[in-house]
């Protein structure tokens, strides 16, 4: 049978050939004997999507074997090329194709329904639907096995970023833990995912209690984020910091022992340089790939009016997992909680003693996201969230300190699909 290409976004034959072929020119200078692959590449307004997909792709398509051509939309003002430069190391971008530009855009961002990978003549093409196609591949291919990374800094740069390190007061040889908390401000156009936001004076005594323990803290950001409300010899805020640069971030993240995030656009820079990560405030999704091996103590999810916490089932009886917009949780009278002060040092805690160790027998948690991707799996869908659960990864586990103060949160098993509301629209984070 011929392959289906089926999409979201009503992508015609012509469209998909267009770009084939406009591809297929602009690549024809630098091919060489390596299978070629395509990836026509819509995420270019976040960090995360910015560091992912090339970590997918360096991930499913490995170098000694693949040329992979990344074919990009304009940067967003708010990208440093730099970071992109870092990011999308290891593979050949590809600028200015003779294409239009809204068909670029419209191959970029759909989601093929059947399937994501494509051969054209000699010509291997994957679509990622603004990451959701590709992270399917990626969580597929890459289940069951320890993050490692995709990406390195050169020599060169690694002396610059211990240089710049010294220049801060940060002794380089020192453990060094990299944390982020996202806020409000970054980017005010997108206040939709408000949700998201942390507060950085909850992470007080958890950071002193790493500095006592002989960590350097490293919080990173940008100078919209409130200064940190703590300070020390080995507590320091990149966010405000004067030798604050792409490739000072970069050089923290890839040479840190580990990183704390929520599940914010640096935190796939950790993925990529393959570092142990907690993830604090974060919640449960379809879209927010965890890693084995992935500590999270998540925010809550209460009714507003009564407080009352939703337990494991009733967040993916009720789609809590395909969040995209304050709207819906105002919508349904929910609101996340984040986690208390010692909640989240409590977490930190148990991580960092965790860390070199094997994981053990699987948890109820990981036994429930085994479940919960099986009932996708058997039901199936024209999504990949339908098809399959992106937190169902072995080793990616829930904070004792969550646990502890959700007590029966695990006791039901997920609700059968049909059970569930379908789930609400995506809201397209970019537009033509």
């Amino acid at each position: 049978m011929p392959p289906s290409f089926a999409n979201s976004r009503g992508v015609t034959y012509q469209e998909i050939g267009a770009f084939v072929a406009a591809a297929r020119r602009a690549i024809a200078p630098r091919r060489d004997h390596r299978k070629p692959v395509v990836y026509p590449f819509a995420g270019v307004d976040f960090i995360g999507h910015i560091w992912f997909d090339p970590h997918i792709l360096r991930t499913l398509f490995p170098a000694d074997a693949f040329q992979v051509f990344i074919v990009p939309l304009p940067l967003s003002h708010r990208m440093d090329p730099r970071m992109a430069g870092f990011a999308m190391r290891g593979l050949e971008v590809v600028d200015g194709i003779d294409l239009d530009p809204q068909i670029l855009f419209r191959v970029a961002s759909t989601l093929f329904h059947d399937q994501s990978r494509f051969d054209f003549g000699d010509l291997h093409v994957m679509f990622g639907g603004a990451s959701r196609l590709a992270s399917e591949q990626y969580h597929h291919a890459h289940r069951g096995l320890p993050n490692r990374a995709t990406v390195a800094l050169t020599e060169e740069e690694t002396t610059a970023g211990a240089e710049t390190a010294r220049r801060a007061g940060i002794d380089p040889d020192r453990p060094l833990a990299v944390l982020h908390v996202r806020s409000p401000g970054y980017n005010q156009e997108h206040d939709f995912n408000r949700f998201r936001d942390c507060d950085i004076a909850r992470y007080v005594p958890a950071i002193e209690m790493l500095a006592a323990r002989g960590y350097t803290i490293l919080r990173i950001g940008d100078p919209s984020m409130p200064p940190l409300p703590v300070s020390g010899p080995h507590i320091h805020d990149g966010a405000h910091h004067a030798h604050r640069s792409a490739l000072f971030d970069v050089w923290a993240i890839a040479t840190s022992a580990f990183m704390i995030h929520c599940y914010s656009g640096p935190y796939d820079i950790g993925r990529a340089f393959g570092r142990p990560l907690l993830g604090i405030n974060t919640y449960l999704s379809d879209f927010g790939e965890s890693e084995a091996g992935h500590l999270m103590l998540p925010k809550r999810v209460e009714e507003s009016a009564t407080a009352r916490a939703l337990d494991f089932a009733e967040i993916l009886e009720r789609r809590l997992t395909c969040l995209w917009h304050n709207a819906q949780l105002d919508h349904l009278g929910l609101r996340l909680v984040e986690a208390e002060a010692e909640a989240i040092e409590h977490a930190c805690v148990e991580f960092v003693d965790g860390l070199g160790k094997p994981a053990g027998a699987p948890t109820r948690f990981e036994r429930l996201n085994e479940a919960e991707n099986a009932l996708r799996r058997e039901v199936g869908g024209t999504h990949p969230e339908d098809r399959y659960w992106a937190m169902d990864l072995p080793g990616s586990r829930l904070a004792a300190a969550f646990l502890d103060r959700n007590p029966g949160f695990l006791d039901r098993p997920p609700p059968p699909i049909e059970d569930r509301p379908p789930p609400p629209p995506p809201r397209l984070y970019r537009t033509a």
